[in-house]
């Protein structure tokens, strides 16, 4: 017998056993459902262990993430495995898991270099490719700058830098120092996200698309990511600068299977801001849109080093990406999961994911669930990302 992934019914199956693939990290619903598309079968954990995943596949929910995420998968058979975020942050857990079974990613060593703003920027200065400058801490004049966590992930605990910050132009010693946080001059301009998939030594661009950030309608505040629409348009000089930059990040530190790039579009250079060497929240829009085996291209690019030939898109389908959070504290009513199910059942893909179970408690400014929208231009896309945004939220009384 088989399962459906959205419904989560026994199908008969006449197919031979799927290859098992364990998929962990805080949210897993996206890269789980695209290695059944693949022809895996994944095993999941992850912090939430949504009502659509656990439909789709064994899941375990880790309650005390990360830390309990080893325990949580100990006693399930070893096979092949991959991170989606934040694992990256924790180089130890993922070094670990991988001396038991094969890691399909990037491991330790790899994610202590490529996750350190200093040596990926110092990178792109070499290659004479466009670069924010980034400090231990912000000059006391010349422009803004951000301050970001280190472990950053989906823009989370991104401000603006204070004064108190600044180096003192006089050359006094600074009253504070924030050494879990570094300092990236802020540049204004389109917020976008590249994806790649890579073999340790090059890379191919699988298509970009415009990222969500602090979107009001979401409830999504400061920095927050809050989705991706998708694929974004390039003119041929952005798009060769992406290609350059996903062969320079690489080429020095090896990356292998999917990774994300993102950046600022201003004056018509593109101006990386930061690399997540995993699978990223925008891959699931990339594929949706241009049907894109999107981990079977990451397994086989870790396991064999083959890459798929670059993409020629049509300009036919489009695909946005939302994150609906709490405006205020939210009870999931006993009813949702069963309007999800009514809603998707009009749509070829799931419109309506990441599907809390019901009673659950969701505090103010966390996520709720995703939405996702199919349409035939960028705006048609984001603006039925915005009406089942709106849906949902009325659902859970204003949320």
């Amino acid at each position: 017998m088989g399962k459906n992934y959205q419904t989560g019914e026994q199908v008969p199956s006449t197919q031979p056993p799927r290859e098992p693939l364990l998929i962990v990290g805080a949210s897993v619903r996206a890269a789980a459902c695209s290695a059944i598309r693949a022809g895996f079968a994944p095993l999941a954990a992850d912090k939430f262990a949504d009502t659509d995943l656990a439909a789709a596949c064994p899941t375990r929910r880790v309650a005390d993430y990360p830390r309990s995420l080893l325990a949580a998968v100990a006693d399930w058979p070893p096979c092949g495995w991959m991170y989606t975020g934040a694992l990256e942050n924790h180089l130890a857990l993922v070094d670990t898991l991988r001396s038991r079974q094969p890691l399909y990613g990037n491991p330790g060593p790899v994610l202590r270099q490529v996750r350190d703003p200093f040596l990926w920027t110092a990178a792109l200065r070499e290659a004479g490719l466009p670069y924010l400058d980034v400090a231990p801490l912000p000059p006391a004049s010349g422009g803004a700058w951000l301050r970001k966590p280190w472990d950053s992930c989906g823009g989370s605990r991104i401000e603006f830098a204070e004064e108190r910050d600044c180096v003192p132009s006089h050359g006094e010693a600074i009253r504070r120092r924030r050494p879990s946080c570094y300092f990236q001059r802020y540049q204004p301009g389109l917020t976008g996200s590249a994806v790649y998939v890579a073999n340790g030594q090059r890379a191919v661009l699988l298509g970009a698309t415009q990222q969500l950030t602090g979107t009001d309608w979401t409830g999504a505040r400061g920095f927050q990511y809050a989705g991706s629409v998708g694929p974004l348009p390039l003119d041929g000089n952005a798009e060769q600068m992406l290609i350059q930059l996903g062969e320079c990040l690489t080429g020095r530190f090896g990356l292998a299977g999917l990774f994300g790039v993102d950046w600022i579009l201003a004056g018509g250079v593109v101006w990386p801001v930061e690399v997540n060497p995993r699978y990223t929240a925008s891959v699931e829009v990339l594929e949706q849109a241009l049907l894109l085996p999107a981990v079977a291209w990451h397994v086989s690019a870790c396991r064999a080093g083959s890459l798929p030939t670059p993409l020629v898109t049509d300009g036919s389908r489009y695909v946005g990406k939302a994150i609906v959070y709490a405006g205020s504290d939210v009870t999931v009513p006993d009813d949702l999961e069963g309007f999800v199910r009514e809603t998707n059942a009009d749509y070829e893909w799931p419109c309506l994911a990441d599907v809390p179970a019901a009673g659950q408690r969701i505090p103010t400014g966390q996520p709720i669930l995703t939405a996702l929208a199919a349409a035939s231009t960028l705006a048609e896309a984001e603006q039925g990302l915005r009406e089942f945004v709106r849906t949902v939220q009325a659902r859970l009384g204003g949320a």
